[in-house]
């Protein structure tokens, strides 16, 4: 059954409901290439978005930039696509089956620091590795998760140090086995599931990420809040603008997120601005601005191409 929200093999963008869907579900600031490359995965894996079958994660990450002649550290959003372990193996399978392959029942085994394999984790602690096995046609295909490279982990204030998180901790042998068997599913279908991670995977590089971030945080410029009795703009506002935002990165298709933030910053006056201190009038003023932007735009193109079938139709008919 065709909805608004359903993702087709045909489209080439998101439609406007779809991103507002995304909006709502956490990816308001991803770059218009990764929405693309996002649109891309959803098509060729067939999993759907809007039913959290396939989803998309910001994480920050520090790199050195050039600013004035000196290298400074810059945190960046790097954007990953994720899926549960039932999404890698709904893939797998529809893959098999469309070839008419032989895929069998993943074997997953687990073994301690002394290296000896069991079919069933029954240790009093954690296992150190897990391996999964998986059978494609005539291939076999191997893959084995150590725990100390895939475990999630918090930090302990009272121990002052981190620790294996909540899941880790009360389901390791299940958590590292879901790691190895998307290895090696990933191996066995390259072709399917490439570029594609399960959440549980990316868990240890989200939590020492996360530690991290908290510090430069301290640093951003504050910004100075409103004067009391001055509105706030309201989550319908903050939804109008956001429909705007859209519409003038679809007109203006060789400008970036970027570009749209600095105009933004422009048009109100103010370099901190963004959703969580934009007053009623500052949201107004961007939206009526931004529009007439995209109006004015939408009439050069069309007197554009008005323009070049006039300068057409005379050599038409002296033809």
């Amino acid at each position: 059954m065709v909805n608004d929200l359903t993702v087709t093999k045909e489209q080439e963008w998101w439609s406007n409901t779809q991103l507002a869907a995304l909006q709502h579900m956490g990816v308001q600031d991803a770059p218009n290439a990764d929405l693309a490359v996002f649109l891309h995965q959803c098509k060729r894996t067939g999993l759907d978005p809007f039913s959290r079958q396939v989803y998309m994660i910001g994480r920050k990450n520090k790199v050195k930039q050039w600013q004035n002649g000196q290298q400074v550290d810059v945190w960046e959003t790097k954007w990953t696509i994720q899926t549960a372990i039932d999404g890698f193996r709904l893939i797998a399978r529809r893959a098999a089956d469309h070839n008419r392959e032989k895929f069998a029942e993943p074997e997953t085994l687990w073994c301690g620091e002394d290296g000896v394999w069991h079919d069933v984790w029954l240790g009093a602690g954690h296992p150190s590795a897990a391996k999964v096995v998986v059978e494609r046609g005539d291939g076999v295909f191997t893959a084995v998760a150590l725990f100390n490279e895939y475990c999630g982990t918090r930090y302990d204030k009272t121990l002052r140090k981190q620790v294996p998180n909540s899941m880790w901790a009360s389901k390791p042998a299940v958590m590292l086995a879901k790691c190895a068997e998307a290895l090696a599913l990933r191996k066995a279908f390259p072709q399917d599931l490439s570029g594609l991670y399960m959440a549980d995977e990316m868990d240890a590089v989200e939590e020492v990420q996360a530690t991290v971030v908290e510090e430069p945080q301290e640093k951003k410029p504050e910004w100075t809040a409103p004067s009391e009795g001055v509105l706030m703009a309201s989550e319908t506002d903050l939804n109008k603008l956001h429909e705007t935002k859209n519409q003038w990165l679809a007109v203006f298709a060789s400008a970036s997120e970027r570009d749209f933030n600095n105009e933004m910053r422009r048009i109100v006056g103010r370099r901190d601005v963004n959703g969580n201190n934009i007053t009623l009038t500052e949201c107004e003023t961007a939206t009526q601005a931004l529009q007439a932007q995209i109006i004015k735009q939408r009439t050069q193109t069309d007197d554009g191409q008005k323009a070049e079938t006039q300068k057409e139709a005379p050599n038409e008919q002296a033809d």
